[in-house]
């Protein structure tokens, strides 16, 4: 599962004339399509709290036949790349490497 809520708040917050609908949160689950993952969940010690989380890579195939959708995760996927997704990115919690890859029979 992709975070896009967590995206589209971070875009939100910074962009100021070109702001991403909620919709695009509600979505996201039906159009952008997990196709394939290795997904390892992982406990870290951050001072005396414990934090789940999960290390891995994910496949996720684009289906919606909205444009502007499908615009809007491209940019709020790149913009993952440098600001991470999820919780305490601030302390490397949440860093990303979103790489568009071409599927066979895409």
């Amino acid at each position: 599962m992709i975070p896009i809520l967590s995206l589209l708040r971070r875009w939100n917050a910074y962009e100021r004339f070109d702001k991403v609908g909620l919709s695009h949160a509600i979505y996201a689950p039906y159009e952008l399509r997990e196709v394939n993952h290795s997904i390892r969940p992982v406990t870290i010690s951050v001072g005396r709290t414990r934090t789940r989380g999960f290390i891995g890579w994910l496949i996720a195939k684009p289906v919606s036949r909205s444009e502007v959708r499908l615009r809007n995760y491209m940019r709020l996927l790149d913009m993952a790349n440098y600001l991470g997704v999820g919780r305490s990115t601030s302390i490397g919690l949440g860093t990303v490497r979103v790489v568009p890859i071409r599927l066979g029979n895409a």
